[in-house]
């Protein structure tokens, strides 16, 4: 109950914007800031703390790394203090899981930051922070542990392209994240079957900033012997764009897109992840999902699929299961039409639109 009660305090801390617009992609401020900021704040300072690590402000070197960002490039979240832990129900048993890693806020994709606020108060009090990437930006993920420094090496052989000519940080893992940057418009896939422990993460997705540190208490840091991300961002090459480019499914069933991920992220907090225990619920939600926010609104599904503890462990494998499909075309397509099924019978009409969705369409649902 403390630990819990420590968590909402930190909660409280106002990260909430002033006067930057929001990042492209995300949503207003959506009224959930905290209020009584003051109280708040003197609340937290006073709390005992009982984890390591868990107060104090970030150290000089770490400092630099994080201030190298052009926060009017990237836009900096809040997340949890380095060695913070929560206890989380897994296969039956009480565990305790790092959020080191973890956003602040459960609103984090959609919720406007003032990022200057953000980075001075994590500096000041010792928090994590991280990077909400936009749709212009692309973070290649290295992770060695999959064998990802196996893959990166195919990868940039077999495309042609320097592996060298990114700004990188190396994470506390041992892996690392290349920064470059896209067009807007286009759409890539987050994974490649031929390269395993490579992801490629952009709007919608955050990654861990230069400054931080992980949970194992090694921290995240800009290579000294790769571009220096204040020179600006290059291009992602046109032959890895190729590569990963991806188009919305045009198969019958319309383009999707109808809502936007928080709308999607919304209509999920309204189900509960243990109802759709099994393939024949969970694969048609996941597939209206899909076709509703059209591809976008990865992150937000996967979040909601891994709240269920049985599957909290199995991120990973549901981002590859989404990804699978922008390509599938087989079958009976599933729509935004089946989510709105799902909410009508699940009780979350106000969410549905008027006349969207008739029982005859679904006897087999």
């Amino acid at each position: 109950m403390e630990a819990q009660a420590r968590r909402r305090a930190e909660r409280q801390v106002d990260f909430s914007t002033g006067d930057p617009p929001s990042p492209k992609g995300t949503a207003p401020h959506d009224g959930n800031s905290w209020q009584g900021q003051a109280t708040m704040d003197s609340r937290a300072k006073t709390m005992k703390q009982k984890i390591a690590g868990a107060k104090g402000t970030i150290p000089r070197e770490r400092r630099k790394d994080l201030m190298r960002y052009d926060l009017d490039v990237f836009s900096l979240i809040p997340l949890y203090r380095p060695f913070q832990v929560r206890w989380v129900l897994k296969k039956g048993k009480w565990v305790k899981e790092a959020i080191g890693k973890h956003p602040l806020h459960t609103a984090w994709p959609v919720r406007n930051y003032n990022c200057r606020k953000v980075r001075a108060i994590c500096i000041e009090r010792g928090y994590n922070v991280g990077v909400r990437l936009t749709d212009e930006l692309v973070v290649l993920d290295v992770d060695p542990r999959n064998g990802g420094d196996t893959s990166f090496v195919a990868l940039c052989f077999d495309l042609g392209i320097d592996g060298d000519a990114f700004p990188r940080v190396y994470t506390g893992s041992g892996g690392w994240h290349c920064y470059m940057r896209k067009p807007a418009d286009v759409l890539i896939r987050e994974t490649l079957d031929a390269y395993p422990g490579l992801e490629f993460k952009s709007r919608g997705r955050q990654v861990v900033a230069a400054g931080s540190m992980h949970p194992n208490r090694k921290p995240y840091f800009w290579s000294p012997d790769h571009p220096d991300i204040k020179d600006g961002l290059p291009k992602i090459p046109a032959a890895l764009l190729r590569a990963i480019k991806r188009t919305p499914r045009e198969d019958g069933g319309g383009d999707g897109g109808e809502w936007t991920p928080s709308q999607i992220a919304e209509a999920l907090a309204r189900l509960s992840p243990r109802k759709f225990n099994s393939n024949d619920k969970w694969l048609p939600l996941m597939q209206a999902c899909h076709h509703g926010s059209a591809g976008e609104a990865r992150s937000e599904f996967i979040k909601w699929s891994t709240s269920d503890p049985a599957y909290s462990d199995d991120a990973e494998k549901i981002g590859k299961r989404w990804d699978s499909l922008h390509a599938e075309r087989d079958g009976r397509m599933v729509t935004i039409r089946t989510l709105f099924k799902i909410l009508r019978d699940d009780g979350a009409n106000d969410l549905v639109p008027a006349n969207a969705v008739t029982d005859e369409e679904f006897a087999d649902l």
